[in-house]
């Protein structure tokens, strides 16, 4: 299944880049309908520019903190000295499709 989603330019440049693999979102009922195998079509909302990657997997965390403390921050967009504060994210572990 195709699920398409809309990233900001700096998110969509470091997925291109190989930096960024894992995307953060709000575990809603969309987001329940997204499992391993299936396609992430991220579209940048300056340029239109659109890239597919394959979910690897789905993990659900109780909190950001959990989340935070848990990943690789590179992994998920942050730079090594920035600190977030969200909450209740899901996490979608994926590989840019060639």
């Amino acid at each position: 299944m195709k699920h398409k989603m809309k990233l900001w330019p700096d998110s969509f440049l470091k997925i291109q880049e190989g930096s960024k693999t894992i995307e953060m979102r709000l575990n809603d009922e969309k987001r329940r309908l997204i499992h391993s195998g299936d396609t992430l079509e991220f579209e940048n909302t300056e340029t239109k520019e659109k890239l597919e990657c394959v979910v690897l997997k789905t993990v659900s965390y109780s909190s950001f903190k959990e989340l935070y403390t848990t990943c690789n921050k590179i992994s998920i967009g942050y730079k090594e000295d920035e600190i977030a504060n969200y909450e209740r994210y899901v996490c979608l572990l994926f590989k840019r499709k060639y």
